[in-house]
């Protein structure tokens, strides 16, 4: 599934809600649910992150970064952010990237829709990840 504009709150919704506040211990926590500019901006800057990861789709990036990286068999699909349906009510935002930009160091970048609260939530993700292959 490929991301659209209309994925754009969920997901930066809900980094916000696992990220910034259940991260942190109570007190601040307490402070940042109070601090609604505070919110907004971090919903603002998430989501503009959201919008840049979206043009990583365009044509032209995706064959600039396969022509950069050079990896044989590769095609600039391969390269797309994609949207991964881990349930009836989790998706996530996924693509490939490379540790400072070395091609020897790659990984998957996942960024969920829901809040991450434990460890057992990456657990299950990675496992929803493997039944599909």
């Amino acid at each position: 599934m490929n991301p659209t504009e209309a994925n754009c709150s969920s997901f930066s919704d809900s980094f916000c809600r696992s990220f910034l506040l259940n991260s942190v211990d109570q007190p601040l926590h307490d402070e940042i649910l109070a601090s609604s500019e505070l919110l907004e901006n971090s919903q603002e800057a998430l989501e503009a992150d959201f919008r840049e990861r979206l043009a990583l789709n365009s044509d032209a990036i995706l064959s600039a970064r396969c022509k950069h990286f050079n990896i044989q068999g590769t095609q600039p699909d391969d390269y797309l952010e994609r949207v991964m349906i881990v349930s009836s009510s989790q998706k996530a935002l996924t693509g490939i990237r490379f540790f400072n930009s070395q091609r020897e160091e790659p990984f998957i970048d996942v960024w969920p829709d829901w809040p991450i609260d434990s460890l057992c939530d990456l657990t299950d993700f990675i496992e929803s990840v493997r039944k599909e292959d």
